[in-house]
């Protein structure tokens, strides 16, 4: 496949591919990503999935093939894998809903190859990729309306994470909607009371929210940008950025008191002659939301584990 000049070659390869696999071969985690001028904080683009399973693996079998870039035939392959994922779920999901495996069998080709997926999302990989997991998202509210709970939030849990991971927050959120209004038809139709019906979802809605706390709180950049000033006398170094509290500078290699100027931007006090000044943002949300992802992932999720071995 040759996706030729646009979004998946100049933003999806070079910017959320290419340029992570750069700072893991130096040895880094990729917090900032040096495009547009003076570049941005990577983690501050919720499109960088860096928590997604499917761009591990892209980077891990580039890593393999010992290349120097990112491979783009195993990017190919990542996009491609996705559209397939999406007719299998899709078969699996119509085959219960409407009990004929043909008329699943020509919804999940239409679904996953009939246009949309195919179309734009092939090049904006984030959109096809977040909508691939769609439907075992629906299986799993499918189960949680007719009373299957730990098998819903097992399917339900794992098709939400996975297409937050995906880094689109207009597909996710979208999906989310979709997904409510689909589980509230299924209550309706199983005549499950309004307050279990909103429990089970509530502790979908926890489950998804502990998985993706790292990826979800803003802001995730965690990053640190610096420059170098040379003053023939003392001055005042203005940047333009918002001021915040949570970012810190320092100035050779000393902690620098970080003022607000103009109302708004930040600005640093420097002496004469030549000055490195970095500027640290360390949110203590990235912290909390890392935490939440872990306690999440190492008690919440073995519980629903446990729960779907247990019963049916």
């Amino acid at each position: 496949m040759d996706a030729g000049p646009g979004d998946f070659n100049y933003v999806f390869y070079t910017l959320y591919r290419e340029r992570p696999y750069r700072a893991f071969q130096r040895g880094e985690f990729p917090w900032r990503t040096l495009c547009l001028f003076g570049g941005y904080p990577l983690q501050a683009d919720p499109q960088s999935a860096l928590f997604d399973p499917g761009v591990w693996l892209t980077l891990f079998f580039s890593w393999v093939r010992g290349t120097p870039h990112v491979s783009m035939d195993i990017f190919h392959v990542e996009s491609l894998i996705h559209l397939w994922i999406a007719a299998v779920l899709a078969y699996i999901f119509l085959r219960r809903e409407v009990g004929n495996r043909w008329g699943a069998l020509l919804g999940a080709l239409v679904f996953a190859f009939g246009g949309y997926m195919t179309g734009y999302p092939i090049l904006q990989v984030a959109k096809g990729e977040s909508t691939a997991w769609l439907p075992l998202f629906l299986l799993g509210l499918r189960d949680l309306a007719d009373g299957r709970i730990p098998r819903g939030l097992l399917l339900g849990g794992l098709g939400g994470a996975l297409m937050i991971l995906t880094g689109d927050p207009q597909i996710a959120f979208y999906i989310l909607l979709g997904g409510t209004a689909y589980y509230a038809f299924r209550c309706a139709q199983s005549r499950l009371p309004w307050l279990p019906a909103v429990q089970r979802l509530g502790l979908l809605g926890l489950l998804l929210a502990g998985t993706t706390a790292v990826p979800l709180l803003p802001p995730l950049e965690y990053q640190q940008h610096s420059t170098r000033v040379r003053l023939g006398r003392p001055g005042l170094l203005l940047v333009r950025d918002p001021w915040y509290p949570d970012w810190t500078a320092s100035v050779n290699g000393q902690p620098a008191p970080l003022d607000r100027a103009d109302g708004v931007l930040m600005a640093v006090a420097l002496p004469a002659g030549e000055s490195e000044v970095v500027f640290r943002f360390r949110p203590p949300s990235f912290l909390v939301g890392a935490g939440i992802s872990l306690v999440t992932i190492a008690f919440l999720w073995p519980w629903v584990l446990w729960r779907s071995a247990r019963r049916p």
